[in-house]
């Protein structure tokens, strides 16, 4: 039985919020975000949640978002015509701009110049020429809308198998559909007839009105009879789509429709098809899906683009509107089979090259970097460039010139080597010599001071960090595999840790390596010691009401920063901040105000600091304050911050909010992994046995103590502190915690169990393969297994109280051992493992050795599921195996 879990509290002084008092300046890039608004070209708008698309009879196009309506004009400037951007329902009687909308579904446009819409599945509203905007009519679950030519409203119900019509008087009937769901009636009247899943509606020049509908498209005529012209509903559904043959028998599922004066009619499937008015079905935009796509306008033809179509409307010319969800994009796809972006392609540009940097635009810069001369270099990103910015303020490109920019698919015109693709990291050495992690193309590329460019690393996964070191050896952080590699000077590659690596990196006075991992910056040190130095490990996003995550969490590291006194500096991307970690290690936070989505960092040698914004194309300036000399640190507990050593399941309740934290039980002389930021000095310090033979409770100025008791230490460090919990905890089901850095204390409590078990694994996860050693001493693996009847020894801990008493901070030594109080029991493969010993390993604190034999009754070989019970409290991890021969 697992106690429950229990909550930290946790006390710690108010940190500093604000470090750059003089605020942000732009340094560099026109803010394309202010382009992704009104009053702009639509191609660079930015949607959110488009799904319907309407034209009116001038060739205005409208666009249905989640919580407003914009125009694109003939000229293509986008404004917005209803809705705040804040979703919401209020403001009929009043300016449909000023008014809250919310999850337009479907819209409609009248001769009159009566703009309809479906709101939120609940209700329809209708927005005068005058702008005013009013609810027309309140309806269950209306989607699709089309107007007659007597400006009479239709409405497709897919939750009522219906398709009502409104008069301009408000009065509602049905137009098509008999109550139940089905396809049939097909051929009789609309009335009588069966409707599944009405979407969309559209009229044809001759009145004649087009549903589509589940499984197939069906058309009502001017004489009210329906029948089926696309789709075979009794085909299974998600069968194989066939073109270029009768409409009627092939599979589809109709999600929008349209039609032109032709006599085409379109259905998005989700692929844009074409159906002719001979009744055969055509290919017209996107390729088959039967995998998950990803977007791409395949150099502009429409039929090998990747297309789901929602909402679309169709011109006088057989050109389709649609709005491709891939992407959040207008486009437009034609007759000559060509495929478009009309808006949304965001706030990508590329100009300015030989003018001011202050004049240029950027795509998506990511890291920056300064050479010796002062000149800095942008990973231009989506431009596929590096681009500089010499000491006069003149940006040109340094590398991938002549390659595709951002509007411009790589994969459409012959690429050579010297293109980049999508470059994330840069940095450049004391001779010149350029580095970037070119991460489109896995590859890592030096480019000489004579410009002569070289691939001196191509066994990486989209490396986006690169910063060369001593001794001729260069640092990547490789993404895609999440590990920190070193190319050494002959080019061999070593991976040094593979814990989430991602992002642009720095090196400190002392020459220690400093690097993002996700929600967390890493250190590593000239030793090779890898610690984490910011970030909790863990981020929640705002799962919960009113939840604000903590100045001590990092949202997503994108770049790490070292000033001159070694105050650490985070490019946040997930919270749009830079978050700073003194040299005092007090934090704060600051750019708030005007960062979007941080990226880059660099220094000046005038300690001015420089950041990248990916979102606004922007590289901003500003000047961090001194901390001061007395300032204090700010430790803080991170959410799963005590736990067992070994990697163990954390259990967290389902819909609990994601703060205050949660911990999982302890157990007496429990080895304990304690997570947070700044619990412990930047440097680690390892704590050895004393005089006495047992370890230390204080070191590196920080104490940890359970119930009043010191915990024996054996590292400390800014952000983990490895500790044997007390054995004075025996018999206790909750403990305070109170852990002191530097004289400042912050508290918890912790639940206490007799024992926690958790077995120590190769890849240090909740599962996996046991660390474990054959009979020979041998380590056990898949190439090395151990035989039936042999002897396998384990690590484990949390094994509770020993007989005799166990002794904090002390490892044992001799043949007569401590043994867990408790009893152990072991099963491999389910069955039960001759137990030959259970007890302390000889010369460790807190870890128990457990020698078993592997069962002679397992049937087959390799890995195979362990389990371990000590005195009925289970193994606290999720398939830990050894491995067996056959």
């Amino acid at each position: 039985m697992r106690a429950a879990l229990s909550v930290i509290m946790v006390v710690v002084p108010c940190a500093a919020q604000s470090f750059l008092s003089g605020g942000l300046t732009r340094f560099a890039g026109i803010d394309t975000s202010n382009l992704t608004g009104d009053n702009g070209p639509a191609y660079y708008a930015a949607f959110q949640g488009p799904y319907t698309v309407a034209r009116d009879a001038a060739g205005n196009l409208y666009i249905g978002e989640i919580a407003r309506i914009r125009r694109i004009d003939l000229h293509g400037i986008i404004t917005t015509i209803a809705g705040t951007g804040v979703a919401g329902e209020s403001g009929d009687g009043g300016l449909a701009t000023s008014a809250q909308i919310n999850y337009v579904g479907g819209i409609a446009i009248g001769s009159t110049g009566n703009l309809y819409f479906s709101e939120d599945q609940a209700r329809i509203r209708r927005i005068a020429p005058d702008g005013i905007i009013s609810t027309f009519a309140v309806e269950s679950g209306p989607a699709g809308l089309a107007v007659d030519s007597e400006n009479r409203l239709y409405v497709a119900e897919p939750n009522n198998a219906a398709v009502r019509v409104i008069g301009q008087d408000g009065t509602v009937s049905t137009f098509a559909g008999n109550g139940t769901v089905g396809y049939g009636g097909e051929g009789g009247p609309a009335l009588q007839a069966q409707l599944t899943q009405p979407r969309d509606l559209a009229f044809d020049t001759a009145g004649n009105l087009y549903i589509a509908d589940g499984q197939r498209v069906a058309k009502i005529d001017t004489y009210g009879l329906l029948s089926r012209i696309a789709g075979d509903p009794s085909l299974p559904l998600g069968s194989p789509s066939q073109d270029e043959i009768p409409a009627t028998q092939s599979s589809l599922t109709a999600f929008s429709v349209a039609t032109d004066p032709a006599g085409d009619v379109f259905v998005a499937t989700p692929r844009v098809r074409k159906i002719t008015p001979d009744g055969i079905i055509h290919a017209f935009a996107g390729v088959e899906e039967s995998t998950p796509l990803a977007f791409t306008e395949a150099c502009g033809q429409a039929l090998k683009a990747t297309v789901r179509a929602a909402g679309m409307k169709a011109d006088a010319n057989g050109n389709v509107f649609f709005i491709n969800q891939l992407a959040n994009r207008l486009e437009e796809a034609t007759p000559a089979g060509m495929i478009s972006t009309l808006a949304g392609a965001g706030p990508n540009l590329f100009t300015g090259d030989g003018g001011p940097a202050s004049a240029a635009t950027f795509a998506s810069p990511n890291a920056i970097a300064f050479d010796k001369q002062g000149n800095l270099y942008i990973a231009d990103t989506n431009n596929n460039r590096i681009r500089r910015i010499d000491a006069s303020g003149m940006v040109s490109t340094v590398v991938g010139d002549g390659g595709p920019v951002y509007n411009q698919d790589p994969a459409c015109s012959p690429d050579q080597d010297k293109f980049l693709r999508n470059p994330q990291g840069v940095a450049v050495d004391a001779a010149g010599d350029i580095f970037v992690a070119d991460t489109g193309k896995n590859r890592v590329v030096e480019i000489a001071p004579d410009g002569t460019q070289s691939t001196i690393g191509g066994l990486f996964s989209k490396p986006q960090g690169v910063l060369p070191g001593g001794a001729g050896n260069v640092f990547v952080t490789d993404s895609g595999n999440s590990a920190l590699k070193k190319i050494g000077s002959s080019g061999n590659i070593q991976i040094l840790w593979t814990g989430g690596a991602a992002g642009s990196m720095a090196f400190d006075a002392a020459g220690d390596l400093f690097f993002p991992a996700l929600y967390t910056v890493q250190r590593r040190s000239v030793t090779g010691v890898i610690s984490p130095v910011a970030g909790t490990g863990e981020f929640t996003f705002a799962a919960a009401p009113g939840f604000v995550s903590g100045v001590e969490e990092v949202g997503d590291a994108q770049a790490v920063a070292i000033d001159s006194e070694g105050s650490i500096y985070v490019a946040d991307a997930g919270k749009g901040v830079i978050e700073r970690i003194s040299h005092n290690c007090a934090l704060s936070v600051d750019g708030g105000a005007t960062l979007r989505q941080p990226t880059g960092l660099a220094f000046d040698t005038r300690s001015n600091l420089y950041i990248a914004d990916a979102a606004q194309g922007t590289i901003w300036v500003g000047t961090p304050t001194t901390p001061p000399a007395n300032e204090a640190p700010t430790p803080y507990f991170g959410r799963t911050g005590i736990q067992s050593a070994a990697p163990a399941n954390l259990v967290t309740p389902m819909g609990e909010p994601p703060a205050p934290p949660l911990e999982a039980p302890i157990a007496p002389g429990e080895l304990l992994r304690i997570r947070g930021v700044c619990i412990g000095p930047f440097e680690p310090v390892s704590v050895a046995f004393g005089a006495s033979g047992t370890l230390s409770t204080s070191a590196g100025r920080t104490q940890i103590l359970f119930n009043n008791t010191p915990a024996p230490l054996i590292s400390v460090s800014s952000g983990e502190i490895i500790a044997q919990a007390p054995f004075e905890l025996d018999g206790l089901s909750a403990a305070p915690v109170a852990l002191t850095y530097n004289s400042i204390a912050i508290q918890a409590s912790i639940t206490v169990q007799a024992a926690n078990p958790a077995v120590f694994t190769m890849n240090s996860e909740p599962s996996g393969p046991a660390l474990a050693l054959n009979q020979d001493g041998t380590l056990n693996s898949a190439a090395n297994p151990a035989p039936a009847g042999s002897i396998v020894v384990l690590y484990a801990t949390g094994t509770g109280q020993t007989l005799p008493p166990g002794l904090d901070g002390t490892a044992p030594l001799g043949t007569d051992l401590p043994h867990p109080e408790l009893p152990v029991l072991v099963t491999i493969a389910s069955e039960n493992a001759g137990l030959l010993y259970a007890g302390d390993a000889p010369g460790f604190v807190g870890l128990t050795q457990l020698n078993v034999r592997v069962p002679t009754s397992i049937v087959g070989g390799g890995a195979q599921p362990i389990t371990l019970d000590v005195g009925g409290f289970p193994l606290n991890q999720s398939n830990v195996t050894v491995y067996v021969s056959p």
